[in-house]
C-alpha cells in the first residue's frame, strides 16, 4: 500500500493544503512518469522537468528514486519548489 509522509511539525498547517494528496488509497502511481522512471533505473535519482504542483499551483520538480528494502522495491519521491530567479549582474 502507498502512503504519503507529511512532516509532523507542519501537519496542522499542511492539512488543508495537502488534502488532495492525503489519501493514496486506490492511487495508480504507475501513471506518473517520475515513478516509472525510478522503477526503470533503481538506485538512480530521477528529476522531472518543472511543472505546476497540484497542492500549491506553483512550479516544482519531483525527485524520485527506487530502492530495495528487504525483498520489496520502494519508490521515494519528493517535490522541490522551482524558483527561476534571474540575477542582474549589471
Amino acid at each position: 500500500a502507498c502512503r504519503n509522509v507529511v512532516l509532523r511539525a507542519d501537519r496542522a498547517l499542511a492539512e488543508a493544503r495537502f488534502s488532495p494528496l492525503a489519501d493514496a488509497q486506490g492511487a495508480n502511481w504507475l501513471r506518473r512518469p517520475y515513478f516509472r522512471s525510478a522503477i526503470a533505473e533503481p538506485g538512480r535519482v530521477q528529476v522531472t522537468r518543472p511543472y505546476l504542483s497540484i497542492n500549491e499551483a506553483q512550479p516544482c520538480v519531483t525527485l524520485s528514486v527506487a530502492v530495495r528494502i528487504g525483498d520489496a522495491q520502494h519508490v521515494l519521491c519528493g517535490d522541490i519548489d522551482w524558483i527561476d530567479e534571474e540575477t542582474d549582474d549589471a
